[in-house]
């Protein structure tokens, strides 16, 4: 029995556009190291497997969980030069009632928690362009049609190459990736591996 937990693939619950933006680009240096190794990930903690660990934004700490920090998490809203050149009195949180808001299904809080004590003006009065699938207000960012909402790491090359541009950084919220997992839980074999691997990479 413990031969067969310790020989199961690793679960790792992990947000998507972490895992598409900044994991995915780097895995392949992990399976050529550990060539032998499974993971599997969730971008849902909701299903019935067991999970070996997680990835999470500033998650609140629980005594009996271990937490390595990754990476910041900063949110702020960006645009592309286009959009903002051609965009009219964008000083301000509140001036964004005025302007068009780009809005994934899975981040909507992430606008709210944004925009603090502008929350409810804003969001009543910006004309919203809501998107199922996650990464496509990025997209639609970029093409010019409004602001997004965004974790600052994971358009770091978009704002180094000029397609997008970072707005309000006095406004940024200031959070982090951490992986987070049991400390008591029995894990298999190539956990070590894997979390050695992301405080290294990521």
């Amino acid at each position: 029995m413990a031969k067969r937990a310790e020989d199961a693939p690793l679960t790792i619950v992990v947000p998507r556009m972490f895992l598409q933006r900044i994991l995915l680009p780097r895995l392949s240096s992990f399976y050529a190291q550990h060539p032998d190794a499974k993971v599997k990930f969730l971008t849902s903690g909701s299903g019935a497997s067991p999970v070996d660990g997680t990835i999470a934004i500033s998650p609140e700490r629980r005594d009996d969980y271990r937490y390595d920090l990754l990476a910041e998490a900063n949110l702020t809203p960006v645009c592309s030069p286009r959009y903002l050149s051609a965009a009219s009195g964008l000083h301000k949180r509140s001036d964004l009632a005025r302007h068009t808001l780009l809005r994934s299904r899975d981040y909507l809080q992430n606008w709210t928690n944004w925009l603090s004590e502008d929350a409810k003006s804003v969001l009543e009065e910006a004309r919203c362009i809501d998107f199922e699938s996650p990464g496509l207000e990025l997209t639609a960012a970029i093409e010019g049609l409004g602001v997004t909402i965004v974790r600052i790491a994971l358009v770091n090359e978009e704002i180094r190459s000029g397609k997008l541009v970072a707005l309000f950084p006095e406004h940024i919220v200031h959070e982090h990736y951490v992986f987070c997992f049991s400390g008591t839980k029995k894990r298999p074999r190539n956990f070590s591996a894997f979390r050695n691997w992301l405080k290294e990479n990521v």
